[in-house]
């Protein structure tokens, strides 16, 4: 029995679905499959490592050059370079030599076929091109299936781990937004909730490894994420009319 004025606490996410919320403490108590404060996270090899919460934290203001192609020109004399995570250690080494921060991108989301590891991401993960309308298609990628997180994990930690490896301080990742798009997936229903367990999971696996984390575009899911990724990278918000929903991250 419980005193009638007894209020109970909330858990923040409602566990996401993924265990019970103790109404006493507003804590989670996850199910067998999942883990992390919010059980937001998936157990096994795929575990966020223990770390002492220390990376590059850019500030407002700093200058950057983005470049994902071609020989990365190294004139500029910005804060920050945004290169591909395929860039090649010893620019990336010439680059932090010449006082530069060096954030690596790839996407998460989507297969890409160009990739070296195109092939780990099985076609029956596939879904169709990714179309964001007004013949703006990429035929050489193909978002995802995030219900199969067991066939993808693998892959993006190994490419984490490639970015570490090379001495990236930061990732860029791309296509963090599949929820709001014609994934053309079959079968396949997502809701917002397992969209941003995967968003989380990339954030975290990154800050352990020591990097900081970028999102690119995903307005819609600032909210969600300010307080766990460090930056934003935006392509055309104000063409579109919508950089106001960045506001979580602007006014944290």
């Amino acid at each position: 029995m419980t005193h009638p004025d007894f209020k109970a606490k909330e858990c923040p996410y409602d566990c996401w679905g993924n265990g019970a919320c103790d109404p006493f403490s507003g804590r989670c108590s996850c199910n067998s499959r999942w883990t992390g404060l919010y059980c937001e996270r998936i157990i096994g090899d795929f575990r966020i490592p223990e770390h002492n919460k220390t990376w590059y934290k850019p500030k407002a203001g700093i200058t950057w050059q983005w470049q994902l192609q071609d020989e990365i020109d190294q004139s500029f004399d910005v804060d920050l370079y945004d290169v591909d995570v395929d860039t090649s250690a010893t620019v990336i080494s010439q680059l932090h030599d010449a006082g530069r921060k060096v954030m690596c991108y790839f996407s998460a989301g989507s297969w890409e076929e160009f990739r070296m590891d195109e092939a780990k991401l099985a076609q029956s993960i596939r879904g169709g091109p990714l179309d964001f309308g007004e013949g703006d298609v990429f035929t050489d990628e193909a978002w995802l299936d995030l219900r199969r997180m067991d066939m993808i994990l693998e892959v993006m930690l190994e490419r984490i781990d490639l970015a570490r490896d090379k001495g990236c301080d930061a990732i860029e990742y791309d296509n963090l937004d599949m929820y709001i798009h014609d994934h053309n997936i079959p079968g396949a229903e997502f809701d917002l909730k397992i969209q941003l367990q995967f968003n989380i999971w990339l954030a975290e696996q990154a800050h352990a490894r020591g990097m900081a984390v970028a999102l690119k575009n995903s307005n819609e899911f600032s909210m969600f994420l300010a307080d766990t990724f460090d930056m934003v990278v935006n392509e055309e918000c104000w063409i579109f009319g919508n950089c106001d929903n960045y506001w979580p991250f602007i006014n944290r």
